[in-house]
Parts: structure tokens; sequence; C-alpha cells
């Protein structure tokens, strides 16, 4: 039996420390700003909210490098997205399954553009998992995309070297399934 080739995509552990900080910071500033009479309810209110934000980023960072489950994995069976906030949840398209995988681009403003991985169904009827779903309608991806793994979890910065790199990394590693099930992979930037 041949060893199981396997890709894993975990969450950039140096972003949600960034993130962490800046909602500590945050309360922080909130937290000094509390002396201040006439904003005093409002500076406690939105220390705590910054605070709740923190600790739920905190958790987030603690179940990323405890239970080291990752945001995507890519094996002999299919790809398999796990939700970020609760690993224990993932969602499974097989090989047989996939037409084809493109990273696409989302503008969120005039400078900001989110990437994401967009898997298509080979069934255009199929619709995605009720996990997939938010992410599906968040990155307004079109019809016919089943799963959606967003790019901005995985690294820091998801330069186009390294959504490249990725994609190649798919082709060279599982071009047996990729010319089995006739896949087409590319890279797409697509504004929304």
């Amino acid at each position: 039996m041949s060893p199981m080739r396997t890709l894993r995509y975990y969450a950039s552990i140096p972003k949600i420390i960034l993130l962490f900080a800046i909602f500590a910071g945050m309360a922080a500033v909130c937290w000094m700003g509390r002396e201040t009479g006439a904003l005093q309810l409002f500076a406690w209110l939105l220390g705590g909210l910054f605070a709740l934000f923190a600790l739920a980023v905190l958790l987030w960072l603690f179940i990323t490098i405890l239970l080291r489950t990752p945001i995507l994995e890519i094996n002999d069976r299919g790809a398999t997205y796990y939700s970020p906030a609760r690993p224990w949840r993932h969602t499974t398209v097989p090989w047989d399954e996939i037409a084809r995988l493109d990273i696409e681009a989302r503008r969120d403003s005039h400078r900001i553009k989110s990437y994401y991985l967009a898997v298509w169904a080979r069934d255009p009827e199929r619709d995605p998992s009720a996990l997939q779903q938010f992410n599906v309608i968040w990155y307004s991806a079109p019809e016919g995309v089943v799963m959606v793994v967003p790019l901005d979890w995985l690294f820091l910065w998801a330069w186009r070297r390294r959504r490249a790199r990725m994609l190649e990394r798919i082709k060279t590693t599982f071009a047996p399934e990729i010319i089995k099930y006739d896949i087409t992979v590319g890279e797409k930037e697509r504004a929304a």
C-alpha cells in the first residue's frame, strides 16, 4: 500500500498574534480612557468589547497551536476544509466531484483584495454544505462553488508568488487525480 500523499495548510500564527496584539492594545487604550468623566461608560463598553475580541483571538491561537488542525487538507481522497473556530467540524469534497480549483480574488475596497481557493463542483446543482454556506456567501463566490478556503487565514500576506506556489504544489502532488478526473487547476482573479 502506497503512503498517503497529503498537503496541509494551517492558520497563520503570526497573523493571529497580530490580531491579538491589536485587540489587546485597543482594550488597553479604552481602559486608560475610562478615567475621563463624559465618556467613561463608552470607554468601559468599548474596552470590554475589545477585551472579548482579544480573548476570542487568544482562544483561537490556543486551538491552532494545541490541536494543530489544518484549515485545508488535500489528500488522496479529496479536499477537506476545517472550520478555524470549530476544528471538529469539516467539509470534504472528493476528487470525483471536483471540476475545477481556482484562486480567486474579491475586492473589498479600492485597495484591499481578499484571496480564496475556490473548489468548483462537477454537478452544478450541488449546494455547499452548511459549514461552507457562510464562506460562499461572504466571498460572493459564483454559482457552482462548493468550497471556499480564505487564503488570508493561511498566509500573513497572500502574495502572488505564494498563491502560485500553492497551486503548483497541488498540481504536482496530485497530478494522477487531476488527470484521472480531468480537473482544471488555474489562477483567476475576479473582482467582485
